[in-house]
């Protein structure tokens, strides 16, 4: 099993010696399990007719450490992956969506929630919400926001809580194959995942389509893994820009300014610290060369000053 691991932007593939297993259900349609079986029973025209798209998958894995095989002995140093000759089951992920098209310039409502249940869900929970749960499988959130497509404009709002906007890779595994999309190539997470980036966020974004090739999004939020509760009382700022100059090529720019300290998850993080803020530059270039090969570049800059174990702070 190949596992990816990139640190300040180098891309480096190490093997490890693991087995896993993803079930993503969806069709060459893209309609999915679930909505072929209500397909199937009749069922679906209402759903067809509002535009609601119900879907999920299940992963699940198998790590082995060749140093120190002993399950609960010794961390294994790799994000989520923490649990040693185990079968795991990672998560199970179930979303409820309906999508909103802003190039068409007509108002138009929508959003999305995606509830996951498994081991990965204690490393994401952001500040406030189900972060108080203990044991191995445990439930979250994950996503819970609501678009509106403005009329005349192309133009989309979102409020709530969504996967974040930076790195090339995601949180969500990349069921239906869709390379580049907020979405998860591999089956582990890599130190840039874990350590340069936010991993959900809480707030307000515009979206603005300026033509098929430039989209703008512009927005504020309670920070890194915030949402019910804000550790410093302070938000910050988050800007994206996409070019697609070609059906093959994509290029994202992400900014994230704001203070953002402490950015852990858990129910029991230190007050924050709302005076010095953290600098956050993500680029990510994606290229399709053919249908079974796409290529991909992810580049990290973040400053971290005053963070109180680190007095100077720290650059990556």
């Amino acid at each position: 099993m190949l596992r990816s691991v990139k640190y300040f932007g180098l891309v480096l593939v190490m093997l490890f010696t693991s087995l896993q297993t993803v079930y993503s259900y969806a069709d060459e349609n893209n309609q999915g399990l679930f909505m072929t079986a209500v397909d199937k029973a009749g069922l679906s025209e209402p759903l067809n007719k509002a535009g609601i798209k119900i879907y999920g998958y299940a992963e699940s894995g198998w790590f082995y450490d060749a140093t120190a095989p002993q399950e609960g002995v010794g961390p294994t140093f790799i994000g989520y992956n923490n649990f040693k000759s185990d079968i795991t089951l990672d998560k199970v992920s179930l979303n409820v969506e309906r999508t909103v098209d802003p190039a068409k310039k007509q108002f138009d409502l929508g959003g999305r929630m995606e509830g996951i249940f498994g081991a990965d869900a204690a490393f994401i929970h952001s500040n406030g919400m189900w972060d108080t749960q203990t044991g191995h499988n445990q439930w979250d959130l994950i996503q819970a926001y609501a678009d509106m497509a403005l009329p005349y404009i192309p133009v989309r709002l979102r409020f709530g809580k969504w996967i974040e906007l930076a790195g090339f890779e995601h949180f969500s595994a990349n069921i239906y194959g869709a390379f580049g999309d907020p979405a998860k190539a591999f089956y582990s997470y890599s130190y840039q995942f874990l350590y340069a980036e936010p991993g959900t966020q809480t707030g307000l974004l515009a979206t603005y389509v300026m033509n098929p090739q430039w989209t703008f999004d512009l927005g504020t939020t309670l920070g890194w893994n915030q949402s019910l509760r804000d550790t410093n009382h302070a938000l910050d700022l988050l800007g994206r820009v996409t070019f697609t100059p070609t059906d093959k090529t994509t290029i994202i720019l992400v900014i994230n300014e704001g203070p953002q300290f402490p950015a852990g998850v858990g129910h029991n993080l230190p007050e924050g610290d709302s005076s010095h803020w953290w600098t956050a530059i993500d680029l990510v270039i994606t290229h399709k060369v053919n249908d079974k090969l796409s290529l991909g570049l992810g580049f990290d800059y973040v400053e971290t000053p005053n963070i109180p174990s680190l007095p100077e702070g720290t650059k990556q």
